[in-house]
This record gives structure tokens, sequence and C-alpha cells, in this order.
């Protein structure tokens, strides 16, 4: 595994820094982490396990379950399909899983990286808790989670030197989804450093233009990323050899401040179930809707960045194309004064929506994109056909990490997404779990509560 040549000298001297990853990833402590740190982590798992409910009836998350159960046996060790409860083997649970949050496009994300840690973080998480490597309490498990955030935070930040074009997560949210399976199955130093190798290596590619272009429910590929970083995990846990990642290894000045920078405090949190770049176009929208109530519009116009202008303009057939597009979620709050599950789903064909589609132009703004992705700008003009002109912004969408969404919003994000499957009884169990749980709390009733099986539906 080690570099002998005299030439690798300097790699040999990276070696050293990289084991004080492994250090960080293996022994630091739940109590060690700070206050706000911890808070965040209890938002963040909140968050992604509303988004898993309510992915959970999206056609995209329904195929990937079913594959899941069709075609990956449990083996000596299984895990339970997130709020299904049936058993498969862990690096598919960890995949449908990530599915079904990736599908609802609910989740956090941070700007530097343009993409998402969490939605391969959660399931895979759970995964390992449910049957191979259960933690001993609350405060064991909510490290690993923030192990693999942080992990895989830096090295989506790390790719952005070393990749050609933009990537999505699933090409390197791995690499901390790996790191949390080393500490839950308790790897020695040089194996943790091979299942962080092995996840970078055989870890999706992820070409988000293509996405972009033609939304469909490939996402961010975080469902590639999640069941890459646990079957490396699991084979490097068998002597499967897989070191170094070059993610750690030629990006230092990325991983020195780890457990002292946390990268969690500079996460977004989304009040809509779209892609963030489209978020800002729709807060300004938001901010007309007191003006324009009970008047016809006859334009609108919205000025952004050039990234979120090549979202799709044209009416979505499908959920994934409604995530993906920028005209439709801001014409559908301009026409119905929200956007919800309901917007993306079944909301498709509203006429008031459409009809306001047909009449919305899209323009990129210089200064606008000159601070993209420091910042997501946008602005909206509204003209009305009593001649009256409106405008809003420059501005961003709510809930970046200067100006959070409160507590209170994401308790009610999560009531909203995770009520149609798990019932009232079974949503406010999972949130008194998920948010009051003390860190000596056993970890079964969390577990049992998010991976079912889902109580039946209500009306």
């Amino acid at each position: 595994m080690w570099p002998s040549d005299e030439g690798a000298l300097e790699v040999r001297n990276r070696y050293t820094y990289m084991l004080s990853i492994v250090d960080f990833v293996r022994t630091f402590t739940w109590s060690a982490v700070p206050a706000d740190v911890q808070h965040i982590a209890r938002r963040c798992f909140l968050d992604l396990a509303g988004g898993a409910a309510a992915g959970f009836s999206t056609l995209n998350g329904m195929i990937v379950r079913e594959h899941a159960a069709i075609e990956n046996g449990p083996g000596r060790y299984g895990a339970r399909l997130m709020m299904d409860g049936r058993r498969t083997s862990l690096s598919a649970a960890a995949m449908a899983g990530a599915a079904n949050i990736d599908a609802f496009n609910s989740h956090d994300g941070l700007r530097i990286t343009k993409g998402h840690a969490g939605c391969a973080i959660l399931p895979s998480l759970l995964a390992f808790e449910d049957e191979r490597a259960t933690s001993p309490d609350i405060a064991e498990l909510m490290m690993r989670f923030v192990v693999g955030y942080e992990v895989s935070l830096r090295a989506g930040i790390a790719q952005k030197d070393f990749a050609e074009s933009y990537l999505g997560s699933g090409s390197w949210n791995g690499i901390g989804v790996a790191a949390l399976g080393a500490r839950a199955l308790a790897l020695d130093a040089e194996r943790t450093l091979h299942a962080l190798g092995a996840a970078e290596f055989y870890a999706p590619r992820c070409p988000m233009g293509r996405l972009v272009e033609h939304p469909t429910m490939l996402k961010d590929g975080a469902t590639f990323g999640a069941h890459t970083g646990v079957t490396a995990v699991l084979l490097a846990a068998a002597g499967f050899t897989g070191a170094p990642s070059e993610l750690v290894l030629n990006a230092p000045v990325v991983w020195m401040d780890l457990g002292s920078r946390w990268f969690m405090r500079e996460l977004y949190f989304k009040p809509w179930p779209i892609v963030r770049w489209s978020q800002p176009a729709v807060a300004a929208a938001s901010s007309l809707l007191g003006a324009i109530a009970g008047r016809s519009i006859e334009a609108i116009t919205i000025e952004t960045f050039g990234a979120a202008a090549r979202l799709a303009a044209e009416p979505p057939v499908t959920t994934e194309q409604a995530q993906y597009s920028l005209v439709f979620p801001v014409a559908a709050v301009l026409a119905t004064g929200e956007i919800n599950a309901s917007t993306i789903t079944s909301g498709l064909g509203d006429q008031a929506t459409l009809g306001l589609m047909q009449r919305t132009s899209v323009r990129i703004d210089p200064a606008l994109d000159a601070e993209f992705p420091a910042r997501r700008l946008a602005a909206i003009t509204v003209q009305l056909f009593d001649g009256e002109i409106l405008k809003a912004g420059p501005q961003e969408a709510p809930g970046e990490p200067d100006a959070p969404l409160t507590d209170s919003e994401l308790h009610r994000k999560f009531w909203d997404s995770a009520r149609p499957l798990l019932g009232i009884a079974g949503t406010e169990r999972a949130l008194d779990l998920i948010w009051n749980a003390l860190p000596s709390d056993p970890v079964r009733p969390l577990l049992d509560a998010l991976l079912g099986p889902a109580p039946a539906r209500i009306s």
C-alpha cells in the first residue's frame, strides 16, 4: 500500500495527514461536536427523513425500491428498506432510500459543491444500523451521521479542482458513506483508507449537464453514490484494497481543518421540493403575491444566472421535469400561491400555470451570473393587464445559512412531507424520536420508526 520509491516521499508525507483524517472518522465523539453543529445535524436528519417519506410514493422511488427488493437478497446481514420494512442487502437498502430522498428534491445542500451529501448519508447510515452495526446509543448514531456529512462535503469541494465538468453529488457523496460505514464496522486505519479509495474509484460519474438538459430519474446520482459507498466498506472489511483516494491525497488544504471547521454550518435548507437554482426566482415571485392578488398577469420576465436559465422552460410531463424547471415553478406560485408536493406531481396540468408559462421569458443577468455559485440570485418583473409593472429582487431563496429556515418551518415541512405516508401517530413519533432523543437513548425505536413497515395511509 505504501509508496516505496524515493520520488514518492512527498506522497508518503501526505499519507501522514491522511491518517489524521482516519483518526477523525474512527474516534471523534459526539460530545466533542459543537452544540450548534449537533443542532444542525438533527435538522438535517429530520429534513431528510421527511424527504424520504415524500419520495416514497414517486414512481422513481417505487421503481428503485422494487428493484432492490426483487433483485437483492439480504444475505448474511440484511437491512430494511426505508419506510417499507422489506429486507434486502445493505447496499440495495441504501440505494433505495437514497432514491426516495433524491426523487423528491427537497433536501439540504452546500453551495460550493452545487450538490447534496445527506441524500446518500442517511439511508446508508440506517442500512448499517439496522442489523450489521447498530450504534450503542443516539450519540454514536449521530456521530456517524456527522462523519458522513463532513467527509462527503469535503470530497465534493475537493472534486471541483479535479473534475473537467460539473458532476452530480453521487460522484462524491459515496466517500462520506464509506467513512461512516468504516466507523460503523470499526475498520482499522488501513482498511478505512481502502474503503475511501474504493468508494471514490467506483463512484458514478453523474454528468449534470445532461441531467439539466434532459431531466429524468437519474437525478443527482445519490442512488449509486450510496450503493457504491456501502459496497466499498463491505469490500474493504473483507480485505479488498483501494487506497488512496485522490480527492483526499491530493487536496490537503480541504481536509486539514477536519474536526475544527464544520461545513454543516454552511448548508442551506429548501422550502420547496424543486432544484435550488430555480428557488430564488420562486422567492421573488412569491414576494409579489399580495400585490397581484385578484389581478391578471400579461407577462413575466425572470432575470437570473446562466445555470438557472438552462433549466427547462417547456411544460413538464413528469415530476422530474417539473423539479428541474425554472419557468414552471415560477408560473405555479403566481397562479396558485404555493409550491408543494402536489404542485410537482398532480399539478403538472394546471391550466392557469401552463397559461402563465406561455407568457414568461427568461434573461441571463451578467451581474447575477457573476455571483454564481457563491450566491444564487434572481429578479422578477410582472406586467399586469391593467398596465402596472411590479418588480422584485434580486434576491436569494429562503434557507441560506445566513438566513436559515426556522426549526418551526422545518417541523412543518416534515409534517407535510411525512403525514401522507406515516399517518398522524407515525409522524408525531418519528418527529419526537429525531428531535428529542437524548444522547444516551437507544437507537432501535428510531430505526423502527423510519424503516417500517409503514402504517396504512390515511385520507
